[in-house]
């Protein structure tokens, strides 16, 4: 029996003159908040029916002055590519306006609208280029942000002020595309699909990375005062095993943390999408995590190469040590 999918998948199209460039930024309860060219978008979950829309345009002034930079008309527009709860009734927000970054705060009244509450600077916090992906999340009242902070997108960091990943550091994060973030416990987890470093060796390829840093977190001493000691991050492993395995190495999105069964037993579950490379045979997979396989990963042994012309294996400790 086949069913038409016209009737079974709905669709939301946005604005239909121009390209909204959508990114899912948030679930809120039964709903999705969707960012887009110069508007946040509030999307029925259940049916895709538009229920509200926030817009915010960049000023004239700084589309001018993007122009004269040589951008195009369509690059010069407010994306809107950062979204994080503050509280329940305050949600923060960044766009890229115009190369010009800019978040603000949004007080959302009982029947749902929006008004603004104060406005600020988003470098470090939103992306210039509305290409460049990011995540943000509020954990125990600090801002935790996956971006990139030049024009260039050279120098991506996971930040929370005034701690940040190590710059230009391809061992910590290498051309990454970031996904996603949630906050549980006493850590924030950063989702992200980037160039894998210990396979360079063998040619470029990408590999999905889970990271974690610890809430508690305070920098190091001296010269690590505004560093992470906490970072870790560990590979996520989407595939169909065999012989030869066939991996989905490029993750897309990720659910919340969700209360499921697995072989049986209670478990707290993350479920992500996974596509293969452009280049390769077209595929896509839903993958779960266990919470608690995560963790267990970030526990375990590091990997290291002895030189450079090395493969990257795992590091065991010496009985000594």
């Amino acid at each position: 029996m086949f069913c038409d999918a016209a009737e079974l998948v709905g669709k939301f199209r946005g604005n239909q003159t121009h390209s909204d460039h959508f990114r899912l930024l948030e679930q809120d309860g039964h709903h999705l908040l969707v960012g887009a060219r110069n508007v946040v978008y509030n999307i029925s979950l259940s049916t895709l029916e538009l229920r509200k829309k926030l817009e915010w345009f960049s000023e004239g002034k700084d589309i001018d002055m993007c122009k004269l930079k040589g951008n195009s008309e369509e690059a010069c527009q407010n994306y809107i590519r950062v979204l994080a709860r503050k509280s329940e009734s305050v949600i923060f927000v960044c766009g890229t306006n115009a190369y010009k970054p800019r978040c603000r705060d949004y007080v959302i009244s009982r029947d749902g609208e929006y008004s603004m509450k104060e406005e600020a600077s988003g470098e470090g916090l939103c992306p210039f280029d509305p290409k460049h992906n990011s995540t943000a999340v509020f954990a125990v009242g600090d801002l935790y942000v996956a971006t990139v902070g030049q024009l260039s997108g050279a120098d991506p960091f996971i930040y929370r002020k005034p701690l940040r990943t190590e710059p230009f550091d391809l061992k910590h994060l290498n051309a990454p595309n970031f996904v996603s973030s949630i906050h549980h416990d006493d850590y924030v987890y950063f989702f992200f699909r980037e160039s894998a470093v210990e396979y360079i060796n063998c040619g470029k390829t990408v590999y999905s990375r889970v990271a974690r840093v610890c809430t508690r977190d305070k920098g190091g001493p001296h010269k690590f005062q505004q560093r992470w000691t906490s970072f870790l991050k560990a590979r996520l492993n989407c595939s169909v095993g065999g012989d030869i395995p066939f991996y989905f190495n490029e993750i897309q999105s990720t659910s919340p943390i969700v209360d499921g069964v697995y072989n049986g037993k209670e478990a707290k579950l993350i479920y992500s999408i996974f596509t293969t490379p452009h280049n390769s045979i077209s595929g896509s997979a839903v993958c779960a995590f266990r919470l608690e396989d995560i963790q267990r990963a970030f526990e375990g042994s590091f990997k290291g190469q002895d030189d450079i012309n090395s493969n990257w294996l795992p590091i065991v400790n010496s009985k000594g040590s």
